[in-house]
C-alpha cells in the first residue's frame, strides 16, 4: 500500500468519526435545546417538525389571509345595476339595469333569488321605501325622464306613473308616503302623497323649485340647491311639526349634504373657491362645524343606521383628485376616482381604513341597519359589491 493510499484512508476514517461525533452530540445534547440556543452546529440539524413548520405556517397564513379577504369583500353582481337597498336582515335588494328585474342576495353572495320577473328597461335610478317592498323608478324614455311608483308583490311588479315634470324627493324614512315638488301657478309646491299619488297634502311652496329634496328624518324635509363647483350652494330645512322654513348653511361652492339618520348632524362636502380642493366637515343644525371629515364628496359616504354606531360614517376617499370642476365632472363621468374605504367616528374624530386590498370609484353606498354589511357600486362598471364589517 502506497503512502498516498494510506493518507486517503486515514483522512476518510477521521472525517467519518467527526461526522459521527456531531450526529451523536446532536441527539444526546442539542436536540432537546431550543433552536435559538443551539448555536451554529445545532442549527445544522433541525428536527422534522422544524423543517416542516415554517413552510406549513407560511402556506396556512397566506391561505387564511386570502380566505379572509374573499370572505369579507364579495362581488355580488357581474352586470350593471340601477339601485340598491340594504335590508334589515343584512341582505340587499337591487334592480338589474338592462332588464329591471329585482333580485335579493346575502352580503356574502349567498342565496341569490329573483324577487320580481317584470321587465322594466332603461332604469337609471331608484328611490326605495323603508322595507324595500316599494320603490320609485326613474326611467329614461323617448328622451324624457318618467317616474314609476312600483310595488313588488310576489314575483311581479305593479304601480303607477307619477305626474310629468315633478321634482322627486323620495320616500319617508319609516312610512309609505312619498315626497315631490310640482309647479303650481308659478310657484313650486312641496307635496306628500301615498305611493299611488292619492291623498296629496301640500306642505310648503317656494318661488324656486330646482332643489334636491329629501326626507332624512320623520319631522325634517331637506332642500339643497343642485351641487355645482362654479355656484355657491345652500341647504335649507323644513320642520314638519312647526312648518318653519330655515337656512342651515350656504355660500359654499359644490355643496353636497348627507343627513344623519336622527337628523341632528349633517356631513357636507364643498370645493375651494378655485375648485382645486375638496373638503368635508360635520355640522350641526345651526350650521356650526362639529369636526372635519375626509377629503371626499358627500355622495361617497353613508351614516351608520345602528344606534350603537350612531356617530360612525363610512366613506370612499379618493387617493387623488384630478384637475376638474367638482362635483360636476364626477357626476358627468368626465373623471373617475380610485377610492379606499374608511370608517370615521365623528365623536372623537378618528378614521380607520377598512378596505385596502383594492380601490373602487364608490357610489350609492349603503349599510344595513344592524351594521353588519356595507354595500356599494363601483361607478366604473356599476357592479354591486358587499363588505362584511364585523
Amino acid at each position: 500500500m502506497t503512502n498516498r493510499k494510506k493518507i486517503i484512508i486515514i483522512a476518510s476514517v477521521a472525517a467519518g468519526l467527526i461526522i459521527f461525533g456531531l450526529i451523536l452530540a446532536y441527539f444526546l445534547y442539542f436536540r432537546g435545546i431550543p433552536a435559538e440556543e443551539r448555536g451554529t452546529i445545532g442549527k445544522l440539524f433541525p428536527t422534522a417538525e422544524e423543517k416542516e413548520q415554517p413552510a406549513a405556517e407560511s402556506a396556512a397564513g397566506k391561505g387564511q389571509e386570502e380566505k379572509e379577504i374573499k370572505r369579507k369583500l364579495v362581488q355580488l353582481t357581474t352586470v350593471a345595476i340601477s339601485g340598491l337597498k340594504a335590508m334589515s336582515n343584512g341582505r340587499v335588494r337591487y334592480l338589474e339595469k338592462a332588464a329591471g328585474h329585482l333580485y335579493e342576495i346575502g352580503g356574502g353572495g349567498e342565496e341569490r333569488v329573483r324577487v320580481s320577473n317584470t321587465t322594466i328597461p332603461k332604469i337609471f335610478d331608484v328611490l326605495w321605501s323603508a322595507d324595500a317592498d316599494k320603490a320609485i323608478l326613474s326611467i329614461f324614455e323617448d328622451g324624457n325622464v318618467r317616474y314609476f311608483s312600483a310595488a313588488f308583490t310576489g314575483t311581479s311588479t305593479s304601480g303607477v306613473f307619477l305626474p310629468a315634470n315633478i321634482n322627486l324627493g323620495g320616500y319617508a324614512p319609516q312610512k309609505d308616503r312619498i315626497l315631490y315638488s310640482a309647479a303650481v301657478n308659478e310657484r313650486h309646491s312641496l307635496i306628500i302623497a301615498n305611493p299611488d299619488n292619492a291623498k296629496q297634502t301640500k306642505i310648503h311652496s317656494t318661488p324656486f323649485g330646482d332643489f334636491l329634496i329629501s326626507w332624512p328624518e320623520e319631522n325634517t324635509i331637506s332642500l339643497l340647491t343642485r351641487p355645482a363647483g362654479a355656484i355657491e350652494g345652500y341647504l335649507y330645512k323644513i320642520n314638519l311639526q312647526t312648518g318653519i322654513f330655515s337656512k342651515v348653511i350656504g355660500g359654499l361652492r359644490g355643496l353636497e349634504a348627507l343627513w344623519s339618520p336622527d337628523g341632528k348632524k349633517i356631513l357636507i362636502s364643498r370645493t375651494s373657491a378655485d375648485n382645486r380642493e375638496v373638503f368635508s366637515q360635520i355640522i350641526s343644525l345651526q350650521g356650526i362645524t362639529i369636526n372635519l371629515g375626509p377629503k371626499t364628496l358627500a355622495d361617497k359616504c353613508v351614516w351608520s343606521a345602528a344606534t350603537s354606531t350612531a356617530n360612525v360614517i363610512y366613506c370612499g376617499v379618493p387617493v387623488s383628485f384630478p384637475a376638474g370642476v367638482y362635483p360636476d365632472d364626477w357626476f358627468k363621468g368626465k373623471v373617475s376616482f380610485d377610492d379606499y374605504l374608511v370608517k370615521i367616528n365623528t365623536a372623537f374624530p378618528e378614521a380607520t381604513e377598512i378596505l385596502t386590498e383594492r380601490t373602487f370609484d364608490i357610489e350609492k353606498i349603503a349599510v344595513d341597519p344592524a351594521n353588519r354589511y356595507l354595500y356599494f357600486l363601483d361607478k366604473k362598471d356599476e357592479t354591486l359589491w358587499g363588505l362584511r364589517l364585523d
